[in-house]
């Protein structure tokens, strides 16, 4: 009875160890998705990113930035009155896209993500660096009470601008 009993605990901690570790990579797979589809969003609008010196291609503001677009393009590619804006802004861990200006495309009103913990913008010249730290549940720590698994995910990409100017 005793060999049986330790079986069956050995199968029991194998049993949990398995589920922690399907757990935690269903979580981070989750998280990274999230990430991703950010990431893609914001290359979308930063490469055909369009300026001048007066007119800044991106600007980089408080909490996160902002790309001039011209979706009239190649009818009025110098002038920069009628572009729009997309602005890419974080609010406590919720990212969130938004354009204002002619020919803006309908953006979802619900934030690209709900998992940022951290977002960086470098601007130079047409090459603008991104980086996103997200976490599964923002609010909580990596490593959580009671066993809860709480990945974190940190991703960056470089992208070059059609324009040569920022701001």
């Amino acid at each position: 009875m005793m060999i049986i009993g330790v079986m069956i605990v050995g199968f029991y901690i194998f049993e949990i160890y398995s589920n922690t570790q399907v757990l935690d990579s269903e979580r981070r797979a989750r998280v990274q998705n999230s990430l991703t589809n950010c990431l893609d969003h914001m290359s979308k609008y930063v490469q055909q990113a369009d300026g001048s010196l007066s007119s800044p291609a991106i600007v980089v503001t408080a909490t996160g930035f902002q790309v001039r677009v011209d979706f009239n393009n190649p009818q009025t590619p110098s002038v920069f009155t009628d572009d729009a804006l997309v602005s890419y802004s974080l609010s406590g861990n919720d990212l969130s896209v938004t354009c204002s200006g002619s020919n803006c495309p309908s953006f979802d009103p619900t934030p690209l993500s709900e998992q940022i913990i951290s977002f960086t913008v470098d601007v130079q010249n047409n090459l603008v660096e991104i980086g996103l730290v997200g976490r599964f549940d923002p609010t909580l720590p990596v490593s959580g009470t009671n066993g809860f698994v709480n990945p974190q995910v940190e991703m960056r990409t470089r992208l070059i601008c059609n324009s040569s100017s920022s701001g």
